[in-house]
């Protein structure tokens, strides 16, 4: 499977997203990939870790999970790549990179209200058709 088979499939199927934690009021970085084709995240699991779980019980359908490091590691090796989600991707990568220059974030803190914003945004690329209503 080479990378840019990767980033295909994630464009289409993939997600990223800042999850926020509300018992701390901290972000950190999340990325899924949904298929019926088990093999494929099973593959994706074995080259960078994770957890591939079923969708729901009743369902043929699972679901590829990276959470913090794993899934910093796996946006800075793809997301080059990607078409569809670039502009998001552009926005996890500055959440990264920020996150690496601040590591010990206060909520209410400058940088952490730079997160919401990024968190917002994130949110706002991912429903393109509110923003025409």
């Amino acid at each position: 499977m080479t990378k840019d088979y990767v980033a295909g499939l994630f464009d289409g199927e993939g997600c990223i997203r800042l999850q926020r934690h509300s018992r701390i009021g901290n972000y950190s970085l999340h990325v899924t990939l949904t298929n019926v084709h088990k093999p494929v995240l099973d593959e994706l699991q074995r080259r960078y870790d994770g957890r591939v779980s079923r969708k729901d019980s009743r369902s043929h359908v699972y679901q590829w999970t990276l959470t913090c490091k794993n899934a910093a590691w796996f946006i800075r090796d793809i997301g080059p790549r990607l078409i569809i989600k670039r502009d998001q991707y552009e926005v996890a990568v500055r959440y990264l990179n920020l996150r690496d220059e601040n590591p010990y974030i206060r909520v209410g803190s400058p940088t952490h209200r730079t997160f919401s914003k990024m968190f917002r945004e994130l949110k706002r690329l991912k429903r393109p058709w509110l923003e025409a209503a």
